[in-house]
């Protein structure tokens, strides 16, 4: 189980490694009058390619030829300033491209490279009212094999400055833990109000059948749930003193969303769990009793 935790985590990190080589570089304004445009063309991309050099960007045209190339700009302003910034997802493929933020006076303010395996990239503006505008983007957070997990990641732009002030799970499956916890974390109807989001959750962390059969427990159904959440809303408010979204909730705890970012981490899924486990114990089942016996006796 902890070689696959290592992977998931590997995957993650490599995802980072990439941007930021052009910071503060300042893209030609007629290149971003012609792709306000929405021509979108191979020239195009190559052309960008070649002043601001990326892994998402090849400069062999033939490589064009085999993929899908992406170029998606959005003018918004986002801040307190008069002048619009500009919002470009760009790449040789649609699903390994860069993500800029170009500030009024065409300088790159932000660089994030992003691998999305085999999707689009999704720009959000969460609020449309609000001077300073919150906006993001669908992340591959980490995948392997039998899992995978996406988050949202959402940006705010104040003086010239990009901050990260959120991220949250967007959605993950793990299947592949055949002897621990399994489970998926999915988030909907997310809306923004007075500048505050509103997101809702929905879990649930399970044993496979195949693993009760292991165990000699004869069990009808594909997993048995140990702790489940549906259509938990909440609310994330902008805190000017550390530039973050926080979120204040008792259902959904601080080490809860630790645990949503490592969905295959047995240990830390017990110690999260560990009061709704014990009412298990006491209250629960003879099966209950048995499963949650068995996966301390393993991890600990």
């Amino acid at each position: 189980m902890r070689k696959y935790l290592l992977i998931f985590i590997v995957v993650a990190a490599n995802c980072q490694l990439y941007g930021q080589e052009n910071l503060n570089g300042t893209v030609p304004a007629a290149w971003i009058e012609n792709a306000l445009k929405g021509t979108g063309s191979v020239d195009q991309i190559l052309e960008f390619g070649k002043l601001f050099k990326s892994k998402a960007i090849s400069l062999k045209k033939v490589d064009y030829e085999e993929n899908e190339p992406y170029l998606n700009i959005t003018k918004i302003n986002l801040d307190e300033d008069i002048g619009s910034e500009f919002l470009l997802f760009i790449g040789s493929n649609y699903a390994n491209s860069n993500f800029y933020v170009i500030d009024d006076d065409y300088r790159i303010i932000h660089e994030e490279y992003l691998w999305l395996h085999n999707e689009h990239p999704q720009l959000r503006i969460y609020n449309s009212s609000d001077q300073h505008k919150l906006f993001g983007f669908k992340y591959l957070y980490g995948r392997g094999s039998g899992r995978w997990l996406f988050s949202n990641k959402i940006f705010r732009v104040d003086s010239g400055k990009v901050t990260l002030v959120l991220e949250f799970v967007n959605s993950s499956n793990d299947t592949f833990n055949f002897e621990g916890i399994n489970g998926w974390i999915e988030t909907e109807n997310i809306q923004e109000f007075g500048g505050n989001l509103f997101v809702e959750y929905s879990y649930d962390f399970y044993l496979r059948s195949d693993l009760l059969e292991h165990l000699g427990i004869n069990y009808e159904g594909d997993s048995y749930s140990l702790a489940k959440g549906e259509d938990i809303t909440i609310i994330y408010s902008y805190d000017p003193t550390r530039n973050q979204m926080k979120f204040n909730d008792r259902e959904i705890t601080s080490e809860m969303m630790d645990l949503f970012f490592q969905p295959s981490n047995d240990s830390l899924f017990l110690q999260v769990f560990r009061s709704g486990l014990d009412k298990k114990v006491k209250n629960g089942s003879e099966l209950d009793k048995r499963l949650i016996e068995y996966l301390r006796t393993k991890i600990n």
